[in-house]
């Protein structure tokens, strides 16, 4: 006796599509079917090929499949492979006129919820496999959704305390940084160093941690958004400087000319990416350069391209470390490898670092390469991310310096940077009719520099770089400095964060990491002839060289944590810029009513009312003042939220002070780098 099919899982209405290229097959098996079921509860489609499926199940609601694997335009295993491309919410039953163990439990394995002979066909076992069928694949969807909730709430509970690790650490990190531009003891230096660096390892593990999380429950999509290259490659280096400087390491970063202004990219994913290798190159290098660069692989540019044409844009980071042995380089991006050796141990870590950065390239459809050596004469490693990307906008002319100065005497005992200033000076410095005209000449040799600068029969130099990269360099180079600048000879001078200069000589003064648009700009001011924006440096110290900031209006900040108005107050302060602070969006629609003001630095979290509303509530008032996120906030899609909102740019806690610089600096010269209300209509 049967049990009537309404009284089971399978008895409410259901739609079951037969796919069976014989037609007496296909009316036994729905008269089986029809027989334990109430009438009208189900309805039947039939296909008798595998491209009639695809179409019924192209325009039609099916609850459940049984297949042939035997048919006219597909046979075996492969068919149901294909069915399962286009229906893989859908419980599928195979039925075979061959009794095969191995194909059953292949099916099976693969997705199928069953497998029945025909042979062994009867209304009895039919309907109780079709049930079943349904029951175990609502139970499972049923876990499914289970774990995909679990999965949302680690992940929101993830984002929370990422939020709340990060307002806090915004203080921390960014109270540091002031302190490491005054002067301390070293002593106090070492201190703050260890501070510094400890919290950015904090967050970098942080950000790694949150990446596994969204892989394991496949969160990850891309946000695409045009992106100044040069601005992501030092925004990258500036995270990771205070670590480079604790080691003494030279952290520089090159753009070959080549390589466009502005690309499509993801821009939070790459500067991931380049972090995750920057902070493993200075983790594992314990004395000369790490080198940061993008470069156009060979054949490069062979014509102009408009910004829809894809190329290809290769990021390296390069060190002077031990390398990696060869037995640790097949997997050196697993998850949770570290290498054996005992650098590797003392260097600690997650080993989450590559396996993500291995991720990330994939999902943008790149790839990611190591070229690295152990033996003493090419010892180091080169990580290299190819990634294919399209051009926003073609390189701009105002990289290029032009000018009449024809020599620069370069003093510098490092000879890897000595050689990436001429360098640069080579690829970017021409003459009026767009030749390269600049002389480099290089010592290393304080006598043989002060002998190149009194000859009288010698070189006219038209300006002079000097680099110190510790203070007892700097205090041999004081007095020469005054005579060069005294004889009215330009001087560009380099010096690490933590080193003050006490001298009133007239002088630019440039701050490591090698950042190229900062040298460009003194070289633009020197080469040029143009009035420095530096101006006279009395006590040259890094909020002296952002002078050249100048708004008309105050900047409105938009801030209800006690200790980050007091970090964006000094902030500002040391960039010689005015400010009003308000912790609350009434207090802010209050301000922008009564004041007009250059920039808004918004906060997205208030206490009354998030950052977002209250930008749509001041666009829609009339108010078109620029206006940055500053965010704790680092989920998918908070980067489009702010562009929905109508922000200007967006910056992530912890907030540098460089970063904030560097986006102030695009407003206040009309070049915001991404406008986030006009990059995609």
């Amino acid at each position: 006796m049967t049990v009537p099919m309404a009284e089971n899982d399978y008895g409410t209405e259901k739609s079951i599509l037969v796919v069976e290229d014989s037609a007496a097959d296909f009316h036994l098996i729905k008269h089986y079917i029809e027989i334990a079921s109430a009438p009208g509860n189900i309805s039947f489609h039939h296909a008798s090929s595998l491209d009639d499926a695809i179409e019924v199940l192209r325009t039609q609601r099916i609850d459940i499949i049984t297949l042939d694997l035997g048919l006219p335009d597909s046979s075996g295993i492969n068919t149901y492979h294909k069915l399962h491309e286009h229906s893989i919410n859908i419980p599928m039953v195979i039925l075979s006129g061959v009794e095969d163990n191995a194909l059953a439990l292949q099916a099976v394995s693969e997705g199928a919820e069953d497998f029945l002979c025909k042979n062994n066909l009867n209304e009895i076992t039919l309907t109780k496999m079709l049930n079943y069928a349904l029951s175990r694949f609502r139970l499972r969807s049923l876990e499914k959704r289970q774990l995909e909730e679990v999965s949302e709430l680690k992940s929101q509970f993830l984002a929370a305390m990422s939020h709340e690790i990060r307002t806090p650490m915004n203080a921390i990190l960014g109270m540091t940084d002031i302190l490491l531009t005054m002067q301390q003891n070293e002593e106090q230096m070492e201190c703050l160093r260890a501070i510094r660096a400890s919290g950015g390892t904090l967050m970098h593990l942080l950000n790694d941690l949150l990446d596994f999380t969204k892989f394991n429950s496949d969160k990850i999509e891309l946000e695409l958004r045009p992106v100044q290259v040069e601005e992501l490659l030092e925004e990258v280096g500036e995270l990771f400087s205070a670590q480079a400087q604790a080691k003494k390491l030279l952290l520089l970063e090159s753009i070959d000319p080549e390589v466009p202004d502005a690309m499509v990219v993801d821009a939070h994913r790459l500067k991931q990416i380049l972090s995750n290798l920057l902070s493993n190159a200075i983790k594992f290098t314990e004395s000369g350069h790490v080198k940061l660069s993008a470069k156009v692989p060979p054949p490069g540019l062979s014509t102009k391209k408009g910004k829809d044409d894809p190329i290809s844009i290769v990021f390296e980071v390069a060190d002077t470390g031990p390398g990696i042995h060869r037995e640790d380089r097949g997997k050196l991006f697993e998850v949770f490898f570290q290498g054996k050796t005992t650098s590797a141990k003392a260097a600690g870590g997650t080993g989450l670092g590559l396996a993500i950065s291995k991720k990330l390239t994939d999902l943008m459809g790149g790839r990611i390469s190591l070229q690295s050596g152990t033996n003493p004469e090419e010892r180091g490693s080169k990580f290299s991310v190819e990634l294919p990307v399209c051009i926003y906008k073609e390189k701009e002319v105002k990289k290029t310096v032009y000018g009449l100065a024809k020599n620069a005497l370069v003093f510098s005992r490092n000879p890897t940077l000595s050689g990436h200033i001429k360098s640069f000076l080579g690829q970017w410095v021409f003459d009026h009719a767009g030749n390269h005209k600049i002389q480099s000449v290089i010592t290393e040799s304080l006598d043989a520099f002060k002998a190149l600068l009194s000859a009288p029969s010698g070189i006219k130099f038209d300006f002079v770089i000097l680099s110190s990269l510790d203070k007892k360099e700097l205090d041999e180079l004081k007095d020469e400095a005054s005579k060069i600048a005294s004889s009215g000879i330009p001087i560009l001078w380099m010096l690490s964060k933590e080193d003050h200069l006490d001298s009133s000589a007239s002088c630019h003064i440039i701050r490591f990491p090698f950042h190229p648009s900062k040298f460009r700009q003194h070289l633009i001011s020197i080469v040029e002839r143009r009035e420095t924006p530096i101006g006279k440096v009395a006590h040259a110290r890094p909020e002296l060289l952002e002078s050249y900031l100048r708004f008309d209006l105050p900047i409105l900040v938009i801030e209800d944590n006690e200790y980050n108005q007091l970090l964006i107050k000094k902030m500002l302060s040391k960039m010689n810029l005015k400010f009003q602070i308000v912790g609350d969006s009434k207090s802010a629609m209050n301000a922008v009513n009564l004041s007009k003001f250059s920039v808004i630095l918004m906060d997205c979290s208030l206490p009354d009312q998030d950052g977002w509303k209250l930008t749509e509530d001041m666009r829609r008032i009339g108010i078109d003042t620029p206006i940055i996120a500053l965010t704790a906030h680092v989920y998918q899609g908070v980067e489009a939220r702010c562009q929905r909102a109508g922000m200007d740019g967006y910056l992530s806690k912890p907030i540098t002070i460089a970063a904030l610089r560097q986006k102030l600096s695009g407003i206040s010269t009309g070049q915001v780098a991404v406008e986030l209300r006009s990059a995609f209509p």
